[in-house]
């Protein structure tokens, strides 16, 4: 269970152990414990330029996800269990952990529950699911809650930015 994690930001302080563990679990749940994943841990100020080069969008934003089962590189290598990468910014993610954990009550939402949720996200993403529209969104955020029980008891609301 190959997981690259590099924390690139230094705002906030982050269980990069617990986080990547969190991955691993997340690869074997979904039925790919031997897939290669990469996870980056942004600012704001980096995930904005990820956002705006990739996207064209000019604000910073959760999560970004970077498939490698896409188009002519997966045909190139066949069997290969590279998923793709996970970009996750931190100090959104520490934001929306607040903002969850206020509209739950305050119940003990943390920003590792969020950073998770996140990754969970950003996985499902790169295997394939997607909410353009709401049928595939309720089915996304159902698996995103059914991985997520592995991990806490809370419920977050679906994924969509609170920021």
């Amino acid at each position: 269970m190959p997981v690259d994690l590099a924390n690139r930001q230094r705002k906030r302080a982050v269980d990069v152990r617990e986080l990547k563990r969190r991955a691993e679990v997340i690869l074997e749940y979904i039925g790919r414990p031997r897939a290669e994943l990469s996870l980056m841990l942004v600012s704001d100020s980096a995930i904005q330029r990820l956002n705006h080069h990739y996207r064209g969008k000019g604000t910073p934003t959760d999560v970004l996800s970077f498939s490698m089962l896409e188009g002519d590189m997966v045909a190139g290598y066949p069997g290969a269990e590279l998923l793709g990468d996970v970009v996750i910014s931190v100090e959104t993610a520490a934001r929306q952990a607040q903002l969850r954990d206020s509209d739950l009550g305050g119940v003990g939402y943390t920003e590792l529950d969020e950073l998770t949720f996140l990754l969970i996200h950003g996985v499902l993403h790169l295997v394939g699911y997607d909410h353009e529209n709401e049928k595939d969104a309720t089915l996304m955020e159902s698996e995103e809650l059914r991985i997520f029980s592995q991990f806490s008891t809370l419920h977050p609301r679906s994924h969509h930015e609170v920021v």
